[in-house]
């Protein structure tokens, strides 16, 4: 019950995010450096992949891939091979992590179809 109640409450928060908000919540959660407003990392998880926010959760993890450059800009004196390198990892996990959520939506299609 009291699961319950902090996964509502966190899809409460999530929900409330502006765009960019809810996108930089969705990477630190993938990364693993939450945030101290974020939710415990399970009912984060759980929030993040339920009907209301599967798609969004989606979209963000696509969005953040595209913009990786800006969660990692170069550092001074590194060259665009060394930065390529150090977001290449980064943005595996990024798609990576994104097949649950497709697989959400999916099911989500597939359940409001005709």
């Amino acid at each position: 019950m009291a699961e319950a109640q902090g996964i509502e409450a966190a899809i409460k928060r999530l929900s409330g995010m502006s765009p960019d908000e809810f996108m930089n919540a969705v990477v630190r959660h993938v990364t693993g450096a939450p945030d101290k407003r974020d939710a415990p990392q399970e009912i984060q998880a759980a929030a993040l992949a339920s009907p209301r926010l599967a798609a969004r959760t989606l979209d963000a993890l696509e969005l953040a891939t595209k913009r990786a450059r800006s969660f990692m800009p170069r550092l001074e004196g590194e060259s665009k091979s060394q930065q390529a390198a150090r977001l290449a990892p980064f943005r595996a996990a990024l798609q990576a992590a994104q097949g649950p959520y497709q697989d959400c939506r999916r099911a989500l299609g597939a359940r409001r179809a005709p």
